[in-house]
């Protein structure tokens, strides 16, 4: 029997959120799980329109976690919170891809997160080869 820390990987989904491999997944505590989770919430409510209101992203879950997945999502620069009319609005600018293990000089086990842009960068005709 599965228990509530971990999900169950023969759902649709077929993956953990936010791209997370078993090892990370494993590490986190029920809250930062439940926070990962709400944030892929986030990103799949984003995704089809790419924008919306920090108002319109609370009446998806609970306010608190919420704004803390706003904040992973954040911090892996996944979207920009501006200044709207009606208050802050979120973009999202990119989804998550991967997260890769290196191991780093000191012999230290790092992950290395990889997001995939949903635009394209804008470069100067110039600057290419």
């Amino acid at each position: 029997m599965q228990t509530t820390e971990t999900l169950d990987l023969t759902s649709n989904e077929e993956r953990l959120p936010m791209r997370l491999s078993q090892e990370l997944w494993a590490s986190m505590s029920s809250v930062q799980q439940s926070v990962y989770r709400r944030a892929e919430a986030l990103v799949q409510f984003l995704e089809p329109i790419r924008q919306a209101s920090i108002g319109q992203l609370i009446t998806t879950g609970p306010g608190g976690e919420v704004l803390r997945a706003l904040e992973v999502l954040e911090g892996m620069d996944l979207v920009n919170i501006e200044p709207g009319e009606s208050g802050p609005t979120v973009h999202l600018i990119a989804v998550p891809n991967d997260h890769v293990s290196i191991v780093g000089p000191d012999g230290q086990k790092r992950w290395i997160f990889i997001a995939q842009p949903l635009d394209p960068p804008e470069l100067d005709p110039k600057r290419v080869n």
